[in-house]
């Protein structure tokens, strides 16, 4: 199994596509995953043609067979630009079923709620979580793809887990329990586990992992 992961730091805090690697590694089955990331990065730069990222993305889909391809947008650009959205994930769907992949989407999280980010941005933690959630779902059925509901998993955390501390001090990326959430649920949702991984990352303990695993497994 081999997983491309196309988005930005959302995706690369804490490695997140290598704790799914080392979650399969714990249950004797073997993928292969790899990034293509930006810090701050949008998806619609991967269509242009006269940039790095996009020369980048279109090497990574050439130069190997991909079982998947996963698309990760910028934080809040979803639910601020739905339908510019929805273009875009339908333009790189197409080409990643042409390289003879299938596509997938990340749907992310909102803003830690009650932070500075949310009023910055004009939005609120509840307007962004469910304007989030709809451009991925809306995204993900006009074009088979698809989506792993990370954000509303984390949402669902937020409120189960008060203990657990899902975001990194800046309110945007997640922190390692967060990422391990975020590894989890790809497991879940796009690998097909049924039950918890034996891995744990040193850094996070094991009660914490346990009730993160138990919240994801009771959204399948």
């Amino acid at each position: 199994m081999n997983i491309l992961f196309a988005g930005n730091s959302l995706t690369y805090y804490n490695d997140m596509p290598w704790l799914l690697h080392e979650m399969e590694a714990a249950r004797g089955r073997s993928i292969y995953v790899r990034q293509m990331t930006r810090g701050g990065g949008y998806l619609a730069e991967l269509l242009f043609g006269n940039s790095e990222h996009h020369r980048r993305f279109c090497f990574d889909l050439k130069e190997k067979k991909w079982d998947w391809v996963v698309l990760q947008d910028q934080t809040i650009n979803p639910c601020e630009n739905p339908a510019q959205f929805r273009e875009t994930v339908t333009r790189l769907a197409a080409q990643v079923r042409q390289a003879g992949a299938k596509p997938a989407l990340y749907a992310t999280w909102a803003y830690k709620p009650g932070s500075d980010l949310l009023p910055e941005n004009n939005t609120t933690y509840e307007a962004m979580r469910d304007g989030l959630a709809a451009a991925y779902c809306k995204a993900g059925e006009a074009n088979g793809a698809p989506v792993i509901p990370v954000g509303m998993i984390f949402d669902a955390a937020v409120k189960a887990l008060p203990e657990v501390e899902l975001y990194n001090p800046d309110c945007r990326h997640p922190s390692l329990a967060g990422s391990f959430l975020c590894a989890a649920a790809f497991d879940c949702f796009l690998l097909g586990a049924e039950a918890p991984s034996a891995y744990v990352p040193e850094e996070l303990d094991v009660q914490t992992a346990q009730k993160l695993w138990k919240l994801v497994l009771s959204w399948k």
